[in-house]
C-alpha cells in the first residue's frame, strides 16, 4: 500500500520533478548501474512480495566523484532469514556498510568512495513485501582515516579517551555492525614484542581493530567488541612498523571508553648504588651511578618517593645527609612502569659490601679512599685454620681484609669505639703469603689490644711494592666493638686520574702523592722526546701563566723508577712538549720548561718499563718577568 500511494504521489508532482529509473533487484542482478538517482524495489517491484531462495545483487556507481547515499522507503523482511546487506565499493568483498531485516526502517547509509553494492538473499518460506529504496548522489563523508591520532607511547601515562555521541562514516567493522563515530589512532612500537590494550569502559559497546602499514576503510582484524573494562589484545608488534586502532562505537548515543598500549617486559636502566656512612652511624650519603639508559631515553631518579632528579642521563649523582632507610628508583621517563629499584637500610656496619670476611679466602680488598668501617659484633667465627703469631693473641671473632702495599712502609691511623663485655678493644695483625693457606705474620705489624674509645697509628714495615696483604681484626677476649681505618700513607688506592679527562688539577706550589699500581694504561698517550715509552700511569694538569714551570717526582715521597712526559690539550689530541727519565736523583725525574698563558697542559706520570710503586709529583713555578731583576742601587 506504502508503494502504490509514493507512486501516485510521484504521478501528480510529475510536471514539477524528473522521475528516478526505477528497478526490480531481481532484473538487474549482477549489473552495475552508473546513475546518481535510482529507485530499487525487491522482486516483487511496487506492490508485490519476494520470491522464496532468492540471492541477487546490484552495483550502483555515481559516475563522478561523489559517494552514493542510500535511502530506506519501505523496508519489511523476515527478521533474521531474509536480508538486505550494503558493502562499500564494488562487489561483496568490501566493507559490510550494514545488514538490515524485520520491519523497522534503516537509516541512511553512505558508501566510502563512489560505488555502494546492495544484496538481497531469502530464505524457503516466509515473505513479505520486501524493500524499496532510493539512492542519490553526495558529497564523500570524511574519513576516519583522515584524523589520526597519534599515540606516542605504552603505558598509562599516554592513555587516550574516546567518547563517540555521533553517527559514523563507516556502518561495519569486523567485530560487529556499528553505526556510531570511529576514530583511528597510530602506534609505532620501539620494541617488538607482544603488547596489549587496557581497557577502561563505561559499559557501552566499542569494536577495537587494527592493522598495520595503512589505513582504509577495509583490512581490519578484530581485536573485539567490548564492553567490559580489562586487558585485550596479545598483539605481536614489530619495531618500527606504524599500526593502526579502529575504535568504533556500536551504537550512535554516547559512548566513553579509554584505553592505553601495555609495555612490553623492559629492561631497566643500569645503575650501581653506593652508600657511604657516617663515623657513627646516624647518617649517610648515596651515591647513584647510571652506567647505561638500555631502553630508556632519559630517567628519573626517586629517593623515598621524593623525585631528586627529571629526565637524566648517563651520569653520577650524590645525595647526603640521610638519616633513614629508603629506596632508589629509576624509573623510564616513557614507561613508569619500568624501574630499577633497590632498598637501602640505616648504616649497618655488617651489611656494607666492604664490611671484613669471616673467612680469609673472602676477605674484600680495600682501596681505604676514605674512612674503612667495620664492627667485631657482626656473628663472626674464629676460622677453621688460622696462621700462628708472635703475640700470642687468641682468637674469638676474628674476620679478615686485604690491601696492596704502595710503599714498604704502611700508617694507618685507627678508632675504636665502645666495646662490650669487657672493654679492651680489638688485636690486629698483617700477614703476607700467595694465599691464606700459606700466610706468615708480618714482623712488627701486631697491636693486642688497642683498648676502647681510643685512637692510635698503626705502622709496619718491611712491605713488597705492589704486593697483596691481609689484616686479621679479632675483638679482644670476646669483645664487640665498632671501629674505622684512615690511610696515613703506603696504601693503594684506586687512582681516579687513571684516565686524561680525569687529570688532577696542580696549580702552582702543589704536590700530590700517588701510585701507578693499580693503574692501567687504558689511555696512554706516545711517548715524548726524553720521556720514554709510557706504561702504567695517571694524568695531571695545570693552565700555564708564561712563567717556567718544572714537574719533577724527585721528591721524598716517590720509592720506584719514574717517567714523565707533558703535553698540550685537549685531551682528544695532545701535542708533545717533552719529557724526562733520568733528569732527577736515582729513579726520580724532572722536566722543565717555559709555558705560555692561558694554554692548557697535561702530565702523565708513569714507571719506567713495568716498574710500580708510589710517587710525590710537583709543580713548581719561577718567574722569568723581567721586572723581577734586582733594582740595583741609585745615586
Amino acid at each position: 500500500m506504502k508503494k502504490l500511494l509514493l507512486s501516485l504521489i510521484v504521478t501528480l508532482v510529475s510536471v514539477t520533478f524528473v522521475f528516478a529509473q526505477n528497478y526490480n533487484i531481481d532484473a538487474v542482478d549482477g549489473t552495475t548501474i552508473t546513475d546518481c538517482t535510482i529507485t530499487l524495489y525487491d522482486s516483487g517491484g511496487n506492490g508485490g512480495v519476494y520470491g522464496t531462495n532468492e540471492t541477487y545483487t546490484v552495483t550502483v556507481c555515481s559516475g563522478s566523484t561523489d559517494a552514493i547515499e542510500i535511502t530506506f522507503v519501505d523496508f519489511y523482511t523476515e527478521s533474521s532469514y531474509d536480508e538486505v546487506t550494503i558493502y562499500d565499493g564494488t562487489g561483496t568483498g568490501g566493507s559490510v556498510l550494514g545488514t538490515f531485516s524485520g520491519s523497522t526502517i534503516p537509516g541512511n547509509v553512505t558508501s566510502s568512495a563512489t560505488c555502494i553494492t546492495i544484496e538481497f538473499t531469502s530464505d524457503g518460506s516466509v515473505q513479505y513485501d520486501g524493500f524499496q529504496l532510493t539512492t542519490a548522489c553526495v558529497s564523500p563523508p570524511p574519513s576516519p582515516c583522515d584524523a589520526i591520532i597519534p599515540i606516542t607511547g605504552c603505558g598509562a601515562g599516554n592513555a587516550i579517551t574516546f567518547v563517540s555521541a555521533t553517527s559514523g562514516s563507516w556502518a561495519s567493522n569486523p567485530c560487529y555492525s556499528s553505526p556510531g563515530g570511529e576514530q583511528i589512532y597510530s602506534f609505532t612500537p620501539t620494541v617488538t614484542s607482544t603488547y596489549d590494550l587496557e581497557i577502561t569502559s563505561d559499559g557501552t559497546y566499542v569494536d577495537y581493530c587494527y592493522q598495520a602499514g595503512s589505513c582504509g576503510s577495509g583490512g581490519w582484524t578484530c581485536i573485539d567488541d567490548v564492553i567490559t573494562s580489562g586487558t585485550y589484545g596479545g598483539l605481536s608488534l614489530t619495531a618500527g612498523t606504524t599500526y593502526y586502532f579502529y575504535l568504533d562505537d556500536e551504537n550512535t548515543t554516547s559512548s566513553t571508553h579509554s584505553f592505553y598500549v601495555t609495555c612490553p617486559p623492559c629492561t631497566p636502566a643500569n645503575a650501581t648504588i653506593t652508600q657511604t656512612c657516617a663515623g657513627d652511624n646516624s647518617y649517610y650519603d648515596l651515591e647513584v651511578d647510571i652506567t647505561a639508559l638500555v631502553d630508556a631515553s632519559s630517567v628519573d631518579i626517586i629517593i623515598g618517593g621524593t623525585t631528586e632528579e627529571t629526565s637524566v642521563g648517563v651520569g653520577t649523582y650524590t645525595y647526603f645527609g640521610i638519616t633513614s632507610g629508603t629506596v632508589v628508583e629509576i624509573v623510564d621517563d616513557s614507561d613508569p612502569t619500568c624501574i630499577y629499584a633497590e632498598t637501602i637500610s640505616m648504616c649497618d656496619l655488617c651489611s656494607l659490601a666492604s664490611a671484613p670476611s669471616d673467612l680469609c679466602a673472602d676477605a674484600p680488598l680495600i682501596y681505604l679512599t676514605q674512612p674503612f668501617e667495620g664492627s667485631t659484633d657482626c656473628s663472626y667465627t674464629v676460622g677453621p685454620t688460622y696462621p700462628t703469631e708472635s703475640c700470642g693473641i687468641s682468637l674469638d671473632n676474628d674476620s679478615w681484609i686485604t690491601f696492596i702495599a704502595g710503599a714498604t712502609d704502611v700508617e694507618m691511623d685507627y678508632t675504636v669505639g665502645d666495646c662490650d663485655p669487657i672493654g679492651d678493644g680489638i688485636q690486629l695483625t698483617v700477614f703476607e703469603g700467595a694465599n691464606c693457606s700459606s700466610l706468615s705474620e708480618v714482623a712488627g705489624s701486631c697491636v693486642n689490644p688497642t683498648g676502647e674509645n681510643t685512637t692510635g697509628t698503626w705502622n709496619f714495615t718491611g712491605l713488597t711494592i705492589g704486593e697483596t696483604y691481609y689484616i686479621r681484626i679479632d675483638g679482644y677476649a670476646g669483645d664487640l666493638c665498632d671501629y674505622y681505618f684512615e690511610p696515613g700513607e703506603g696504601v693503594v688506592i684506586t687512582p681516579p686520574n687513571n684516565a686524561c679527562d680525569d687529570a688532577v688539577l696542580l696549580t702552582c706550589g702543589d704536590t700530590d702523592i700517588a701510585s701507578n699500581i693499580l693503574a692501567d694504561a687504558v689511555d696512554a698517550p706516545a711517548g715524548c722526546s726524553g720521556g720514554g715509552t709510557p706504561g702504567d700511569g695517571v694524568w695531571y694538569t695545570f693552565i700555564g701563566d708564561g712563567s717556567e714551570v718544572t714537574i719533577s717526582t724527585d721528591n721524598p715521597g716517590t720509592n720506584f723508577d719514574t717517567e714523565i712526559n707533558v703535553f698540550e690539550g685537549p685531551c682528544t689530541s695532545v701535542t708533545c712538549i717533552g719529557g724526562d727519565n733520568d733528569g732527577g736523583v736515582g729513579m726520580t725525574y724532572s722536566f722543565t720548561f717555559t709555558t705560555t698563558n692561558g694554554t692548557e697542559y697535561f702530565i702523565y706520570v708513569d714507571g719506567d718499563g713495568t716498574a710500580i710503586g708510589q710517587f710525590e709529583v710537583s709543580l713548581t713555578c719561577n718567574s722569568t718577568h723581567p721586572c723581577d731583576a734586582d733594582a740595583g742601587a741609585w745615586d
